[in-house]
């Protein structure tokens, strides 16, 4: 079976800065990643590297395959991969509050941030719009602005844009920054339910956001992966320890995890 995807000897620099250094990493299709570091240690430059907005250092046997291919034409690759990111959700939030919700959605499939008069959508764009959002139990905001929309109503509409080109990858940057404790739940729930229709890779430097769907994590640090593997084998106090240069206590309930700082009652 082909890879989703396929990573050797990749490194990525930015001027004299080395951000990731010699990645090699595999994800097949029917798992679900969740991928760990400390704040600077690679993620996000990861991430960008699979949706190639960034490209890797050039050198011998180098592989960056996406769904089995490593020439791409960016505007095919997007509509395979969905992106959920916190800047998404502040670039619509400050250019586009008197957009309303059915536009932002819709008007993914220009990479715009609302609907123009040039802009021609198709029925079925029209109907897979609706239906996304009805999935997504966001009709009623079709009509609303985003800007009266609270965090987690727009954090929805953000997710409808990446899912209306029926990807097969949901990449999700980070994805619960500025969500309130109401709103973190139903996004994670939302996720839950998604992952049953598509693969999943989170970004995330919380192990509280590791939803039970997760099969596999792989952590990074200082631009290395360290570990990478089933999440059983990788989500232990020991190997999160070093890759957070911390020592922690781990536990486990109902297949979700929570950290303690060693020395802290729970």
């Amino acid at each position: 079976m082909t890879p989703l995807i396929r990573l050797a000897r990749v490194s990525v620099r930015y001027d004299s800065h080395q951000v990731l250094s010699d990645i090699h990493w595999q994800m097949n299709a029917g798992s679900h990643y969740a991928i760990l570091g400390a704040n600077g240690s690679g993620k996000s430059t990861l991430i960008k590297l699979l949706s190639r907005d960034i490209y890797p250092l050039v050198c011998d046997g180098l592989v960056n395959e996406q769904f089995g291919y490593d020439n791409w034409h960016i505007w095919e690759l997007k509509q395979r991969i969905g992106f959920i990111t916190h800047d998404l959700h502040v670039k619509l939030a400050q250019q586009a509050p008197l957009v309303r919700g059915y536009e932002a959605v819709i008007s993914s499939f220009y990479s715009a941030y609302g609907a123009y008069a040039h802009h021609d959508y198709t029925a079925a764009q029209k109907q897979i719009t609706e239906q996304v959002m009805q999935q997504l139990q966001i009709s009623h905001l079709a009509n609303q602005a985003i800007g009266t929309m609270s965090t987690g109503e727009l954090r929805r509409c953000v997710i409808a844009r990446a899912m209306v080109h029926q990807p097969s990858l949901l990449l999700l940057d980070e994805p619960t920054i500025g969500l309130d404790i109401k709103a973190q739940h139903e996004f994670l729930t939302t996720i839950r339910q998604l992952s049953h229709r598509l693969s999943i890779i989170m970004v995330t430097h919380h192990l509280e956001e590791i939803i039970p769907e997760i099969t596999h994590v792989a952590l990074i640090k200082q631009g290395k992966l360290v570990h990478d593997g089933l999440k059983q084998e990788i989500m232990t106090a020991d190997k999160l320890s070093d890759a957070f240069d911390f020592p922690i206590r781990l536990t486990y309930c109902q297949g979700w995890y929570r950290v303690t700082p060693e020395g802290e009652n729970c």
